[in-house]
């Protein structure tokens, strides 16, 4: 009888075992081959506008429903600034890529209309949204190399997300965040 038990209880573990690898191994693959995006946000010359890339590296196809700007400290703690309607909803196959453009004129009177208050470190987002309701965010970046010479008086508009959207430049503030152990100075 106690052979019985043994036998018993090591074949439900055996089975327990075997099914949460399977149900992992089942996440994995789903991961995989899931549907993902790469998203691309950032100022090209003249400078007068922001360009948004959008690339399927998934395996499965997407379709994107919303395209929005947003401006906030973080992610999930933006207010939206536009929203882009034109093209949408927009399908993509696994590797197909799809651009829009965003001028600066139009954000900075989206802004005005919003009454978007200006604050220290705060950035400008992108975000999409998948049918699914699922959502991907991407900070808007100026590429470093372009701010040189006669090119860094086009780029100013586009270094901060302040300037990009017509605030005025706030002064430096000494930063108290934890990360910034020094307390730096962060001007814009």
């Amino acid at each position: 009888m106690a052979d019985t038990d043994i036998n018993l209880w090591l074949g439900a573990w055996g089975a327990t075992v075997s099914t949460w690898l399977a149900v992992l191994r089942i996440v994995e693959f789903r991961y995989s081959v899931g549907r993902r995006l790469q998203i691309t946000a950032s100022a090209i010359e003249p400078f007068d506008r922001l360009v948004i890339e959008i690339e399927n590296v998934g395996g499965r196809p997407v379709t994107i429903s919303s395209l929005q700007v947003g401006y906030g400290v973080e992610a999930h703690q933006m207010k939206i600034v536009s929203e882009l309607i034109d093209q949408l909803p927009k399908k993509l196959e696994e590797g197909d890529f799809w651009r829009s453009v965003v001028f600066r004129e139009d954000l900075i009177k989206a802004a005005k209309e919003k009454n978007l208050v200006q604050g220290y470190f705060h950035r400008l987002w992108v975000v999409v949204r998948g049918t699914g309701g699922r959502r991907a965010y991407r900070a808007v970046r100026i590429e470093p190399t372009i701010i040189r010479g006669d090119r860094f008086e086009r780029a100013i508009p586009f270094i901060t997300a302040d300037l990009f959207l017509g605030f005025p430049e706030l002064p430096p503030q000494v930063s108290n965040r934890p990360s910034d152990k020094l307390g730096k100075i962060w001007a814009r």
